[in-house]
């Protein structure tokens, strides 16, 4: 997407006024702060590798560290200068050179700026504008005669982080958003910016509307939201001023506003206060007191006294006087906030970043002020009275978040520069965003983790044309039922070739790595400006295969090089390297070591998802014991690099129960060439829906690619060519395979049958298997299992439905017919049960489904050492005894291995 024409504009007259960028020289911002030799151990803080004792070939690999003096306010390195002397011959020059770069920040990280081979005495590597913290050059040799020449580093750039161009500060820019939910227009926002004296003000208004039609309901829940929030900032210091935020919605027939306002008292403190309405419907209150008192009626409810007793409960207090009709306000008091904490409102957050100065790798902790939501105005409202159950009532919440600048893309063809901003809270889970944002922080793109939703800029966005999203769960779940029919990929895994094109904006294509051993580039073009599209052919490429594009033959130092320790993989650590040898024991063949680790880490970490775009070091997530794909993929570089397999990361895309998410994966070097390894995919090596985005030696947090720059696969599912599922790699002495009549899983290690009558569909779940059985002669008749890693829960038979989410995760759409039929389904009788010859849990239930027919189920759990399996039966009430055989012809199959 291309920016404004206001908004270029402006920049035009910032290049006239302010002038360009400059880069002074830095030398005297860093200082030498420690010489190691990364093979030898050896280490000191000598200035000069001669004079550190590092005088030999032979003693490299070597790595020189450099620190800021500052290393609160780090200097931009815009670039690195490397003299190893006016004598040096190209013989003499180490044969590979590596720079990393660390920002110093709580993360920590490095990030890998430059690689290659140094082909004069003088070379200079141009950067983005990077926040240098630490700067790591790595000097790698094949040679083991001879002197080894470092030479010294030269540091150019700006002694802060490149300032948001004051001028941009002036006159007004207005910027209009679409805001998506599922690739669904559900609303616009509209932003102002614009100064006036020492004020700047920052003004959003905004509305989306989406529907959820959902199993457990009786009817579909409409929400329609619009909000106007001003913020108020002082020019000197960007500090927040004031600013107030009101919010209107309506949830079916429930109905709220909030307005929250905060201003300067007159001690100069920040101090809001919050106003709440709220409002019920008569159908929602009925439908409330069904579901909470069977057989009550609305008007017996609220003619019983008992609900006003002021001994019960305030928050269900709260909740009776809605549900019998009475309007609620609420007014909070004020509350302020401390001096001492920057403070900023969600509108003028990024405008806040970009004045404090982008960099890459440059952190800055800031203090969100968040108008009241309607959790926290209930909370608040029907609080206790009692002085011994008092609570602090907050107008506003405060969420403390790290803004970190973690990507650059530089202008293109008179578009602005822009930054990938991420933005967190210290779980993720308040707040989790990745923005795309100009220089003077306006927003071009927007992902929210949270609310699960993003925002793209718009140019003459029609309100009139925008139409509420729906979220139909009773949708999915036929295109979920239909995939048993083989309208989508269920086992991608055994997809052996296949054709996609995908879409991103920002990044020309020379800044992404198209190419590699599974895949190859088959055309790119610009479809519009800034709008890039790419057709590429992806091969699913086992040992010994040949690759989709031969790369050059890497030499003994540049294989070195994937060897190498970071901050995160830690190939030093005692703890992981005890465990690598024991994994690993007396194999030298570097493919069965792989094979090996792999193994180990599927038996022994649990898949977890984790919403961040960076990890800790691998010995942390090794005492975590979970972790998403992330995790495996740094756990698994470490260990094969201690076990001397080099090893590198791949960023990309992963096809995975009908849809692609973002994704990461290894390669591992073997007989000349890249051979890529999913350590987080049960079949190791990937099938060929796996698209590769980008590669890298370190992790350097190239995971946020996809996301910032929009990347939309779209795979030709009717192309593909589809091989066996198996490749050999699981250590348990039987294959993986699907046939017309049996699934074998070496995972689970475990059999099931498919009675005759029915079809069998498996979907690919991550770890998690998904086992479909749908009736030939009647397609209401389905019968289901899942396959899960870990532990159950305690106490199944009460709450199976917190369980079986648990284990699984109910943000899976493909699961929500047992979910959806669980919830309000009402128990029959439960018990145990044998399955596959081990003790197993059983209920029967009833309900009513989403097509007003009331069904029957079959509910079973059975938890064993290798994971979980849930069976889930489900047959309209008169074909259920009809039926049920098949439920007992599939238990009765199951063996265990």
């Amino acid at each position: 997407m291309r920016a404004t024409e206001a908004a270029a504009f402006f920049l035009a007259i910032c290049v006239i006024f302010c002038g360009a960028a400059y880069g002074a020289n830095l030398d005297s911002e860093f200082f030498i702060s420690e010489t190691v030799g990364l093979y030898s151990g050896k280490k000191t803080n000598v200035n000069g590798a001669k004079e550190a004792g590092f005088k030999r070939r032979d003693e490299l690999p070597l790595e020189v560290v450099y620190k800021a003096g500052d290393a609160a306010n780090p200097p931009v390195v815009r670039e690195i200068v490397l003299d190893f002397g006016s004598g040096a011959e190209p013989g003499d020059l180490p044969d590979l050179v590596e720079i990393y770069i660390n920002s110093g920040g709580d993360l920590g990280y490095e990030r890998q700026v430059y690689r290659g081979r140094p082909a004069a005495s003088k070379m200079s590597v141009q950067l983005y504008p990077e926040s240098a913290g630490k700067v790591l050059i790595r000097h790698f040799s094949t040679s083991l005669e001879g002197e080894a020449i470092i030479p010294a580093a030269h540091f150019f750039g700006d002694a802060s982080a490149v300032p948001s161009p004051a001028c941009k500060n002036s006159g007004k820019v207005e910027l209009s958003y679409l805001i998506y939910f599922q690739d669904q227009p559900a609303g616009i926002m509209w932003m102002d910016k614009y100064s006036s004296g020492e004020i700047h003000t920052y003004a959003e208004e905004y509305f989306y509307d989406t529907e959820v039609i959902s199993p457990d309901e009786d009817a579909s829940m409409k929400v329609f939201s619009d909000a106007e929030c001003k913020s108020e900032v002082a020019v000197k210091d960007m500090s927040l001023r004031s600013f107030e935020c009101r919010r209107k919605t309506r949830i079916g027939e429930l109905e709220y506003s909030i307005k929250t306002t905060a201003e300067q008292n007159k001690y100069g403190e920040l101090e809001s206060v919050s106003e709440v309405y709220l409002k019920m419907g008569r159908n929602m209150a009925r439908n409330l007191v069904s579901s909470l008192a069977a057989g009550m009626s609305l008007e017996s409810l609220c003619r019983d006294k008992s609900i006003s007793d002021p001994k019960m409960d305030a928050e269900l207090r709260l909740m009776f006087r809605l549900i019998c009709g009475e309007t609620i306000f609420y007014k909070t008091p004020s509350r302020a906030f401390e001096e001492e904490a920057v403070y900023v409102s969600e509108p003028f957050l990024y405008g806040k970043i970009a004045s404090d100065g982008l960099a890459v790798g440059k952190e800055l902790e800031l203090t969100i002020l968040t108008a009241m939501d309607l959790n926290e105005a209930m909370s608040a409202m029907g609080k206790s009275r009692d002085k011994k159950n008092e609570r602090s009532e907050e107008a506003c919440a405060d969420i403390e978040v790290t803004a970190k600048t973690i990507d650059f893309f530089p202008a293109r063809d008179g578009d602005a520069d822009l930054y990938a901003v991420w933005v967190f809270d210290k779980g993720h889970k308040k707040f989790n965003q990745l923005a795309l944002i100009e220089a003077d922080g306006a927003v071009i793109r927007k992902f929210d983790y949270v609310k699960r939703h993003d925002m793209r800029l718009a140019f003459d966005a029609d309100p009139e044309k925008i139409k509420p999203a729906v979220i139909d769960v009773n949708a999915l779940i036929e295109e979920s039922r239909d995939s048993a029919r083989g309208n989508f990929i269920g086992t991608p895994d055994g997809v052996e070739r296949a054709t996609a094109k995908i879409s991103w904006s920002e990044a020309t294509p020379d800044k992404l790595k198209l190419e590699g051993p599974r895949q190859r580039l088959i055309s790119v073009k610009e479809v519009e400006p800034g709008l890039f599209e790419a057709e590429i052919e992806t091969i699913r490429r086992l040992p010994g295969d040949e690759p989709a594009v031969r790369s050059l033959p890497l030499d003994e130092a540049e294989l070195d090089s994937y060897l190498v320790a970071d901050s995160i993989i830690q190939t030093e650590e005692k703890s992981l390297v005890s465990l690598a040898r024991n994994i690993v024991g007396s194999e030298t063949d570097p493919l069965e070591i792989s094979k090996k680790i792999f193994n180990w880490l599927i038996r022994n970490i649990k898949p977890k998802d984790i919403n961040a775009f960076y990890v800790k070091p691998a010995s942390v997530i090794l005492m975590s014991k979970s972790g998403d794909c992330k995790h495996f993929a740094v756990l698994f570089a470490t260990l094969a690099r201690i076990s001397g397999v080099p090893t590198r990361f791949v960023f990309g895309q992963r096809y995975i129960a009908g849809q692609y998410g973002y994704h990461v994966w290894n390669q591992i070097y073997i007989d000349g060439e890249w051979l890529d390894v999913d350590a987080s995919n049960l079949a190791f090596f990937p099938g060929a829906l796996h698209i590769q985005l980008d590669t890298a030696s370190s992790f350097n947090e190239k995971g946020h690619i996809g996301v910032a720059l929009g990347v939309r696969p779209k795979p030709d599912l009717a192309g593909i060519e589809l091989g066996p599922l198996d490749s050999g790699v699981i250590d348990a002495g039987i294959k993986t395979y699907l046939d017309d009549s049996t699934y074998q899983d070496a995972y689970y290690k475990f059999r099931v049958r498919c009675p005759k009558g029915m079809r069998m569909k498996v979907l690919d779940l991550g770890f998690a298997r998904k086992i479909m059985f749908v009736s030939e002669s009647d397609p209401t008749v389905i019968a289901n299992m899942y396959l899960s890693p870990g532990n159950a829960s305690s106490g199944r038979k009460k709450n199976v439905w917190e369980s079986v989410s648990g284990e699984i995760g109910s943000e899976n759409y493909y699961m929500m017919d047992l979910f959806g039929a669980l919830k309000k389904a009402k128990m029959g009788k439960a018990g145990e049960t044998v399955i596959g010859g081990k003790k197993a849990e059983f209920f029967t239930a009833s309900a009513m489904d989403h097509k007003s027919r009331f069904i029957k189920m079959d509910v079973a759990v059975l938890e064993y050492d290798l994971g979980v399996l849930y069976f889930h039966f489900a047959a309209p009430s008169d074909s259920f005894s009809k039926h049920s055989s098949a439920m007992s012809a599939i238990k009765s199959s199951v063996e265990f291995f």
